[in-house]
């Protein structure tokens, strides 16, 4: 009997308003996820240490103790974590930090939009597409 898939999430956001929201959306989706959350850089390289790692981590930007380019320019430079597909999920969207961000391996840059519906589109297409790759 085959496992069922499970993405497995590592959400790394300070504010805990949107990490309600986060977890609220994807309980519509028909996506079997599995979410660990860290308050900021300096949590989740410690989960990154001491856990299995996740397929996928979601990232804010600005955040406290360590932001999220400060804990990108640290995971880069882990062979078996730079591996890992990371999505900047943020309401910061300057050109400059987002250009900063692909340089340094990011799959992907969700913008975390006031408008409920687009919030909802944008997450169950990033998951659903990151879903479908898991084995």
């Amino acid at each position: 009997m085959k496992a069922e898939k499970v993405l497995k999430i590592l959400l790394v956001e300070d504010n805990l308003f949107e990490v309600l929201r986060f977890k609220k959306t994807i309980e519509s989706f028909d996506i079997n996820c599995e979410v660990t959350h860290a308050k900021h850089g300096r949590e989740a390289i410690k989960r990154l240490q001491s856990e299995h790692l996740p397929d996928i981590i979601l990232l804010d930007l600005e955040m406290p103790e360590l932001n999220g380019l400060e804990f990108l320019e640290i995971i880069k430079e882990y062979e078996h974590l730079k591996i890992i597909p990371t999505i900047i999920h943020s309401s910061h969207s300057g050109q400059q930090e987002i250009s900063k961000c692909f340089k340094l391996g990011i799959a992907g840059f969700m913008v975390k939009t006031a408008v409920h519906e687009d919030y909802v589109y944008n997450l169950k297409h990033t998951l659903t597409k990151w879903y479908e790759k898991v084995a």
